[in-house]
């Protein structure tokens, strides 16, 4: 033990060569105690953790660490350059919601307008069967059950564009949270809140919404919320974000 330790101390490292030092000086008063054999097993793993009891692993660890390390900046530097140019685009720093409401608004006849008065409020439908009706766009990058409600706050609608399934996230084996549109959804906001409350659930920050009323709202990819009903353009352009 004592022999593998000062291998490591021979390497350089004043930070290993002070714990060695310890270590070294455990071991030796503790060899003779009655708790030898619980402290000694301790101090073996404590030192294995280290990379003390195989020369040369940290080093290795350190030049793999350090690879990782320029493989991620790298990635990051990149996500940055993204991200300018997408905010170029958007006129808005990017961020789901302001990236949702700017895709919603050149799909969906949409007015963005913002009113201090109601926060909640993202704009009005223009035109078509909701035409003069508010409407509140989120885009969650996966669709969990769950949907902010502002219930002192509410517009007419709730226009969700959701990724998809946790379910199916899964399968594809996906850690990260893709920006997709995999479904969307339209909600009447005061229908939607009288079944909360039926229901006992409570009504704001990731309201827990029963899988029915999810399907019932869908207007995209499948069209069984009759209160909207997309034309193929429309499918189209959502289609790019799938």
């Amino acid at each position: 033990m004592q022999l593998c330790l000062q291998n490591r101390a021979n390497s350089g490292d004043l930070l290993y060569q002070t714990l060695v030092r310890w270590i070294t000086i455990l071991y030796s008063a503790l060899a003779k105690s009655a708790l030898a054999t619980y402290s000694l097993s301790w101090i073996r793993r404590f030192a294995h953790r280290l990379g003390m009891g195989a020369p040369g692993k940290r080093s290795m660890d350190t030049q793999a660490n350090k690879e990782m390390l320029q493989t991620l900046a790298a990635l990051i530097h990149r996500r940055n350059e993204l991200e300018k140019e997408i905010s170029a685009v958007i006129q808005r720093p990017v961020t789901l919601n302001y990236l949702g409401e700017y895709i919603a608004t050149r799909i969906f006849p949409i007015r963005v307008i913002k009113n201090a008065a109601h926060p909640a409020i993202d704009g009005y439908f223009y035109e078509g069967p909701l035409a003069s009706c508010s409407v509140n766009i989120k885009w969650y990058a996966m669709r969990e059950g769950t949907l902010d409600i502002t219930p002192g706050f509410l517009p007419d609608y709730y226009l969700i564009l959701a990724g998809p399934l946790p379910s199916a996230t899964a399968q594809l084996g996906l850690r990260s949270r893709p920006w997709l549109i995999a479904s969307a959804h339209l909600f009447d906001a005061c229908a939607l809140v009288d079944d909360l409350e039926e229901r006992g659930v409570r009504v704001g920050p990731a309201s827990s919404v029963r899988r029915e009323l999810w399907d019932a709202a869908e207007i995209y990819p499948r069209p069984n919320n009759p209160l909207y009903l997309l034309n193929n353009e429309q499918r189209n352009l959502l289609e790019l974000f799938r």
